[in-house]
């Protein structure tokens, strides 16, 4: 458990990992914060959309040279 939204992101940077991650809320004003989320691909209230069989670019020392994070803005808010 985090505290804030802020720290929920903090915590979630802090691997050198970031092949996919999920955000739950209802909160536009934490939506609005996915891209800082480092990560290849953010889902928002939701989970693997696309199917599990969906290509993704890794992020960070999963595969050298991922560069950009993406923000899938899909799903409800």
């Amino acid at each position: 458990m985090v505290g804030s939204f802020a720290e929920a992101i903090d915590l979630a940077n802090t691997t050198s990992f970031g092949l996919a991650a999920t955000v739950y809320s209802s909160t536009p004003e934490n939506l609005r914060h996915c891209r800082e989320i480092n990560a290849a691909l953010v889902w928002i209230n939701e989970w693997q959309h696309g199917g599990v069989n969906m290509v993704y670019e890794p992020w960070g020392s999963d595969i050298p040279g991922a560069s950009m994070p993406s923000c899938e803005v899909s799903g409800s808010v």
